[in-house]
């Protein structure tokens, strides 16, 4: 985990807390994800100020916190990403699909 500099908070471009193409945000209990497109990457910022990533997306759109555990969905190769709040991948479920669910 990295402190994060939150002077720095949004200026666009690559390093920890700049933002490329911010495409979304989930926010729980001391916890704020952002999704960015331009980076390919999710940012966690933690309360007590730490901040990690989790990298190599292809295009991450959406996104969602439970208390164990970070949903992404990456339209580009339609799937839906499960991390644990570590960041560890967990597992995956992909469509595309016709019908529901």
């Amino acid at each position: 985990l990295r402190q994060v500099d939150w002077s720095i908070m949004g200026r666009k471009g690559t390093e920890p807390g700049f933002l490329m193409n911010p495409t979304g945000i989930a926010v729980d209990e001391g916890c704020v994800a952002i999704a960015e497109e331009g980076n390919g990457r999710i940012q966690i910022f933690i309360e007590d100020e730490s901040e990690y990533c989790i990298n190599n997306l292809q295009n991450p759109c959406g996104i969602a916190l439970s208390r164990d555990h970070i949903y992404v969905s990456d339209i580009d190769t339609n799937v839906i990403k499960i991390y644990g709040r570590n960041a560890r991948g967990e597992g995956s479920f992909r469509g595309p699909g016709r019908g529901a669910g």
